[in-house]
């Protein structure tokens, strides 16, 4: 799939550099159109390909030790302005952190896709809350939402490949590869995920990782 799609993108790229010449024609609005739509399928590609790497143990992690406290801060600060922009008041509660070995661009993304999906699905002028924990040699973040959440039969579920769950009256919730690579990456760090009630009835997704040793990097 990867490499027809390089090829498409590349053609779209050469007449995109021709922009004039379809500048406020219809031509022009569908070649836009196309490049978007080719790197949308692009991107999916490519999250399946990461996906399928770390399941296998094909992944070489850029291990370091992180400050759990300031990878999460770092990913909500971006998040702010979509939580603003849609009404949601987006709170970190700091608790007994630490440091953890890991690789900081992949658990970025974990926390990036978590709170993605929360805003997502959460009411407008509603909350979305990220926790840190500590639990003896463990490090939990959790991010909950006050949405419609997710049905028990259906947790385990939603952090499967391809998967639409019911998400209420604001659409499909774990549609795509978001949640899947969230547990190739977890599970590839030595830690654990999963998703359980809110305390106000939403959706509260929680992992775990461990605390970085003595003898760590």
């Amino acid at each position: 799939l990867r490499n027809p799609l390089n090829r498409i993108m590349m053609a779209l790229s050469v007449l995109k550099e021709d922009e004039e010449r379809f500048q406020g024609t219809d031509a022009g609005h569908f070649l836009t159109m196309a490049l978007g739509g080719v790197q949308r399928m692009f991107s999916l590609v490519e999250s399946l390909l990461d996906v399928e790497r770390l399941d296998g143990g094909e992944v070489q992690l850029d291990l370091e030790r992180l400050d759990l406290d300031a990878l999460v801060e770092r990913v909500v600060a971006e998040h702010r302005p979509l939580a603003r922009a849609s009404g949601v008041d987006l709170v970190v509660e700091h608790g007994a952190s630490g440091q953890v070995l890991g690789d900081c661009g992949r658990l970025e993304r974990v926390v990036s896709n978590l709170l993605d999906n929360a805003l997502k699905y959460s009411d407008d002028d509603g909350t979305v809350t990220v926790s840190l924990a500590r639990d003896g040699s463990e490090l939990t973040v959790a991010v909950e939402d006050g949405g419609p959440g997710i049905p028990p039969e259906q947790r385990q579920r939603v952090f499967d490949r391809f998967v639409h769950l019911d998400g209420g009256q604001r659409g499909s919730r774990g549609f795509g590869l978001g949640l899947a690579y969230c547990r190739s990456a977890v599970n590839a760090h030595g830690g654990r995920i999963w998703v359980e009630e809110g305390r106000e009835g939403g959706a509260r997704f929680v992992f775990t990782l461990p605390v970085a040793g003595a003898g760590g990097r």
